[in-house]
């Protein structure tokens, strides 16, 4: 059982209010079954559904002295079943980091695991990116750019920094520049190397993208650890461009091995935690909305230095009561740079009290278990129960191979909801797509933000669901979806306890432009991806019938949509019969007149 102590001395008017949505949130230790049972040095983590079958799958990468991968399918009755290594086999490499993406957007989620560090002995390594085929079976890539670019890689994160429609990858790693690669569209990914932020020589751990300053395009950031180079803030011009910011607050000399975005606050920007080494503490960030940070690490009541020889290294958010303000899930290492001195060690829970500060969580096996290396966790309900499970891969640079530990939430009272979304426009994971929820809850109106992120900390990624916390909240008055295309979405009385799919309307960028952007010989409607010619407008708040933009007017009557495109979806509100057929007749001639515009 976990329990959270809280200080005496900490007594509000605020707090008062806010014990209504709270309850008791306890974890109950998984002792059974291949996935915490199985021993090997694992450094990365991850959950995907990688089947389709509405449950969080787990790929657990461990280091080259395991000949096979360790991905576990999720049976639906709370247990995991070890996938046969022939349908994922494993290419030679240290598997230091991992994240899933439909890279392909095939509608199956695909896998990309890096090479790690060169040991002695070891041989040759490779990064690998696995295609899944939609069967149950992956292929691997034995070729190209991503293949061939060696040890000394770290931390991937997919995110479509271009906006076209396609997640592309960065790479964090030490020992070399960083790497960006960009997604062609056709099964390949050429190395960028014209952009700021693969031309800064680094001792890179962590990376992680998100929107910080909420201009729509997503931004960069890059934790050093060592002690001569500081981290990195890389802010996205909007033109698939970076620049190097350095009067954020950000750039500082840390030792950071760890990073993870969330607003903490509840005020709409996405704020940084680190995760630090060198007996450096651990740092927070909060995000001022001006684009410049402040460190509240000691008001927040996290200042926890890491001791001599040993380090904290995967924060890891969620929220895991259901209170309605995330958490703070931190693991530790303790073999690391000497792994014949491994001494004892727990890792971390803070309880975010909802006022800014955090309570250190004291009790349960999530804290109390004595622990190796732990260099990833990563939430995600995989029993779909509306409650937050824990994952924390372990073993790492220890002396003799470890298992790894998950932990079962028994729940509570409190309401959820978890929001899945499909990406037509967008990519189709909406990796970098951003939730907001507005629900009355703990006697107040709140809004929640969560970002769907292609990876980020040391080596994981959390699960690609958005997944809220909503305390005594009867219902949720808004679910505004604001998706890598800059198509805003909203939704509004909906639902809580329960598990949300929503698909981006309109289609591809592919099935509007009369070309085969994806390489298949068909274009527009004999494309199998394209459900209707003409079906894409030039500005998405104007097709499907939604106030997408929250100003009250929906389509042809928001000021932003211009009526000189019949758009497919609006032509038969617009008027009966004879409208709507007129509006397709004259649909190819604007298509052209679109086209010399672009030419």
């Amino acid at each position: 059982m976990l329990t959270v102590s809280r200080p005496s001395a900490i007594v509000s008017a605020g707090l008062l209010v806010l014990a209504a949505g709270r309850a008791e949130a306890t974890f109950t230790k998984v002792t059974t079954g291949d996935i915490v049972t199985t021993p090997a040095r694992y450094w990365t983590a991850s959950w995907g559904d990688y089947d389709d079958d509405g449950y969080l799958d787990l790929f657990a990468g461990a280091d080259f002295g395991s000949t096979r991968n360790f991905l576990y399918h999720n049976e639906g009755d709370g247990t995991f079943t070890l996938v046969d290594p022939a349908a994922i086999p494993k290419v030679p490499s240290n598997q230091h980091g991992s994240a899933w993406a439909d890279y392909d957007n095939d509608g199956h989620l695909d896998l990309f695991v890096t090479a790690g560090n060169f040991f002695t002995g070891n041989g040759e390594i490779h990064n690998a990116i696995y295609r899944n085929n939609g069967d149950g079976t992956f292929t691997v890539t034995t070729s190209g750019p991503l293949y061939d670019a060696g040890g000394g890689f770290h931390a991937p994160s997919w995110a479509d920094y271009d906006e076209d429609g396609l997640v592309d990858l960065f790479i964090a790693g030490h020992g070399a520049v960083n790497r960006l690669y960009r997604n062609a569209g056709d099964g390949t990914f050429p190395r960028v190397t014209s952009t700021p932020i693969v031309q800064e020589f680094g001792a890179s751990e962590c990376r992680s993208f998100v929107d910080y300053d909420d201009d729509g395009d997503v931004d960069l950031f890059v934790g050093n650890a060592d002690q001569t180079h500081t981290n990195f803030l890389y802010r996205n011009d909007g033109n698939g461009k970076f620049t190097p910011v350095a009067d954020s607050g950000l750039s500082n000399n840390e030792d950071t091995w760890g990073c993870s975005w969330a607003d903490y606050d509840n005020d709409g920007h996405a704020d940084l935690f680190l995760a630090n080494t060198g007996g450096h503490p651990n740092s927070l960030y909060h995000n001022e909305g001006d684009g410049t940070f402040t460190d509240v690490t000691e008001t927040a009541g996290l200042l926890e230095p890491a001791p001599p020889n040993e380090n904290w290294v995967s924060p890891a958010w969620g929220d895991y009561d259901n209170d309605g303000f995330v958490d703070l899930f931190v693991t530790t290492g303790n073999c690391y740079p000497d792994p014949t001195n491994c001494v004892p060690r727990t890792n971390a829970l803070y309880h975010n009290e909802g006022d800014g500060t955090f309570t250190k969580v004291t009790e349960g096996p999530v804290v109390n278990d004595v622990v190796t290396q732990c260099p990833a966790a990563t939430w995600g309900d995989y029993d779909r129960d509306g409650f937050l499970d824990l994952f924390v891969a372990q073993g790492a640079v220890a002396p003799t191979p470890q298992t790894n530990l998950l932990y079962h939430n028994d729940g509570n009272a409190n309401a959820w909801l978890n929001v899945k979304l499909i990406g037509t426009r967008s990519n189709r994971s909406a990796i970098g797509a951003r939730v907001r929820v507005n629900a009355f809850y703990g006697g107040a109106s709140r809004w929640q933000l969560r970002d769907v992120s292609g990876g980020d900390s040391n080596n994981n990624q959390q699960s690609l669901d958005a997944e809220f916390g909503l305390a005594d909240a009867p219902i949720v008055d808004t679910v505004r979806i604001e998706w890598p295309s800059g198509r805003v979405q909203q939704l509004h009385d909906v639902a809580t306890r329960q598990f949300l799919t929503v698909t981006e309307p309109g289609v591809r960028p592919a099935c509007e432009d009369g070309i085969d952007d994806d390489g298949d010989g068909l274009v527009d409607m004999a494309d199998p991806g394209c459900p209707l010619p003409f079906a894409s407008p030039e500005n998405p708040l104007c097709d499907d019938g939604i106030d997408n933009d929250g100003n009250g007017l929906v389509d042809f009557a928001d000021p932003k949509c211009q009526l000189g495109w019949p758009y497919w979806e609006n032509a038969p509100k617009l008027s009966c019969g004879l409208g709507g057929e007129i509006a397709l007749l004259i649909a190819p001639l604007l298509f052209l007149r679109r086209r010399m515009r672009r030419d």
